[in-house]
């Protein structure tokens, strides 16, 4: 059993980046085998050393030889085993869809976790890393390396390969006039279909769980009618729907995001609150669009509306952008569709991963930063931090102006707002709901400027959170007595253990004392304490039914918050009970006087066997005898285990006796060639 005392670094990464945690498709009890060797490997005063004296010179070396070998097939792991900017080498086999763990060369660990994806699993069960790199296949484009690739197809529109696809992109046209399909111009990020319409170009920008697609305006649009509108062909899996999601509806139209939806009523993507903006330098009065939806036997018709006043006005800067975004859904992920101020909040469910026993924290923080990219107008944000206690975290402030991202200072939580492992019951992996608000405001002048809602967007993985927490380790729990059986109302022997063995017990520890449980029946959970059963060993009174002892190794003194830390050791069983026999003859049924019959007795239990009364047997004791009484006779078998337990069995041999035969012949004396009758009696 292992307590750890270390800093655990918590980072939860976007779904786009290098990413990985604990798991794979091992089963529980070969991850756990692997956590304890690697731990046992490198733990201590000076962690550095132990891995020396495995015989291996780097961490790197090291990790590689614990490594399942299944897992060495993984694509990824020669990169995998290439060391961080800190010495950190990941440990490939622990990955799971939202994290990844790393091996530092102090012997601490370090694991790095998303709220989103980011590890797609492969043909192969791998798991790998999600990013957003484009590749060609055939005449499509990909972003592949995601758990549900998105492929444009040569005529501009776009598959998002769930289990049963959904497209969109198909029929369109621009107020009722078809779109042309012309060759994509591709720049390593972004597909530009030129002339879509006269005056129209398309464009498509692929990233890692999202793609934005662009209708780029190049002049005014003279046509009749308050609006000109996008149409296109949404093609859903049957049972699918496409539904309006948050927002508004405004003139009849849907001001808001929309909602693929699937047969469980589960939100698998969606499109974003589209957003119309022209060339001026400040882009400072974007509208927001609206959709409107027509449903169809297999999906829908997607209508996005630009209102011609706003097109074609003296002041528009051409080319004008009409901005939807198709976003594969993204757990936690926060939009930011207005400056105005606008807050949202966040609920991040947050685990600490230790699968050997009980710890505590010491420490915790947490930070936050946001995108601000693309001459988005965003130029403030305040941050605030609840725990799941009542502590509140915050505000925190950060500017942008300019591209790139707001990273705020840390905040510093207190431990006690996050439970700690230490009871013997629950020394499990667990975790804490923190919830962040996210407070924008701007300091423009025109109360309509809005943020785009594709570059502007809290991503899960632009939350932080740093843990410090303390462990020890306890590498043997003692060597114990095996398991008994005796009799009813039977005496167990002593159950003998000899001391634990814990090893960089912290100073502050009183050390170590011994209690030990017992379980009625060796059955559920319920091991209740033994008063005054404190000691190496326990002598068990009389039992009358089968019941399971074990020694806790307790440290107190560590933790004063927490209480003591109570490790359980083996369990040993006392089995109470009697052997059960069951006896087979041999011919079966009644026999004939002097006919031997043979009688076997058999026992689940090893048995010595002894047999009564003696009359007519072959011998008294052994398993088999051969019984030949001479009227019908019942034996008994006893039988007697190695405590000295007895139980008996009755067989009865039933005999039938001789009959009694006479024959006579009248006349008794004749002459040659004289006949005489013969009769007998006395059987049938």
């Amino acid at each position: 059993m292992k307590f750890f005392a270390f800093s655990l670094f918590l980072t939860l990464f976007g779904a786009a980046e290098l990413l990985a945690q604990p798991g794979g498709s091992q089963s529980a009890q070969t991850i756990h085998n692997h956590r304890w060797e690697l731990t046992e490997g490198i733990q201590g005063r000076h962690p550095s050393a132990r891995y020396v004296a495995h015989g291996f010179s780097t961490v790197r070396d090291y990790v590689e030889n614990i490594t399942p070998e299944h897992f060495r097939l993984h694509p990824e792991f020669a990169s995998a085993l290439s060391p961080e900017a800190d010495g950190a080498v990941e440990l490939i086999h622990m990955r799971t869809a939202t994290a990844k763990y790393f091996l530092l060369p102090n012997g601490t660990f370090q694991a790095k976790k998303c709220l989103g994806a980011m590890h797609y699993r492969d043909a192969q069960g791998f798991w790998r890393t999600v990013n957003d790199d484009v590749d060609q296949d055939g005449a499509d484009f990909v972003v592949k390396n995601q758990q549900y690739p998105f492929r444009v197809r040569p005529d501009g529109s776009v598959v998002a390969e769930y289990a049963s696809p959904v497209v969109w992109g198909e029929n369109a046209t621009f107020n009722g006039q078809a779109a042309v399909y012309s060759s994509p111009v591709f720049d390593g990020r972004t597909l530009t279909y030129p002339e879509r319409w006269p005056g129209v170009d398309m464009r498509h920008e692929l990233r890692a769980m999202l793609l934005k697609t662009d209708w780029l305006i190049r002049h005014p649009i003279q046509t009749a009618g308050e609006y000109s509108v996008f149409s296109e062909k949404v093609r859903l899996p049957a049972g699918w729907n496409l539904t309006y999601n948050s927002g508004e509806f405004v003139d009849g139209k849907w001001q808001g995001s929309l909602a693929v939806v699937n047969v469980a009523g589960q939100r698998m993507g969606g499109f974003e609150l589209p957003l119309y903006y022209d060339s001026s330098p400040e882009r400072s009065v974007p509208l927001k669009g609206c959709y409107t939806v027509e449903n169809t036997s297999d999906g829908a018709i997607l209508n996005v509306w630009v209102p011609n006043a706003w097109l074609n006005a003296p002041e528009r800067v051409f080319p004008v952008v009409i901005d939807p975004a198709y976003v594969v859904d993204l757990d936690n992920d926060l939009t930011v569709n207005s400056c105005g101020p606008s807050a949202g909040t966040q609920f991040f469910y947050f685990d600490i991963y230790t699968s050997y026993a009980c710890y505590w924290v010491n420490s915790m923080q947490a930070s936050i930063r946001y995108h601000a990219r693309n001459g988005a107008w965003q130029n403030e944000a305040r941050i605030y931090v609840t725990g799941p206690c009542s502590d509140s975290y915050g505000p925190l402030f950060c500017n942008v102006s300019t591209e790139g991202f707001c990273q705020l200072p840390p905040l510093t939580l207190n431990p006690s707002c996050f439970p700690s492992q230490t009871s013997a019951s629950s020394c499990n992996p667990t975790g804490w709901t923190i919830r962040t608000t996210t407070e924008f405001r701007r300091t423009w002048p025109t109360t309509d400027a809005l943020c785009d809602a594709y570059y502007q967007r809290i991503l899960p993985g632009d939350f932080v959170m740093t843990v410090n927490y303390t462990y020890f380790e306890v590498t043997s729990d003692g060597t114990f007595s095996g398991d008994q059986t005796i009799c009813p109302n039977g005496d167990p022997t002593v159950i003998t253990g000899t001391p634990a063995t814990v090893v960089d017990l912290p100073t502050q520890c009183n050390g170590v004392a011994y209690q030990w449980q017992r379980l009625a029946n060796c059955t559920g959970s319920g091991w209740v304490d033994i008063p005054g059963a404190t000691g190496l060993d326990y002598d068990p009174p009389v039992q009358t039914a089968t019941t399971c002892f074990r020694r806790l190794t307790i440290t107190t003194g560590c933790n004063e918050e927490n209480g003591p830390i109570r490790t359980p050791g083996p369990t040993i069983q006392v089995t109470v009970g009697v052997p059960t026999i069951t006896i087979t003859a041999n011919p079966s049924g009644a026999a004939c006087q002097g006919t031997p019959v043979t009688l076997t007795a058999s026992s689940s239990s090893t048995l010595a066997y002894t047999w009564a009364p003696a009359t007519g047997l072959s011998t008294i004791t052994g398993a088999s005898v051969v019984a030949t009484p001479s009227t019908t006779t019942t034996y008994t078998v006893t039988g007697t285990d190695g405590a000295s337990c007895t139980n008996t069995q009755t067989v009865t041999v039933t005999v039938n006796p001789l009959p009694s035969v006479t024959a006579s012949a009248s006349p008794a004396t004749i002459c040659v060639g004289q006949s005489t009758t013969l009769s007998a009696s006395g059987a049938s």
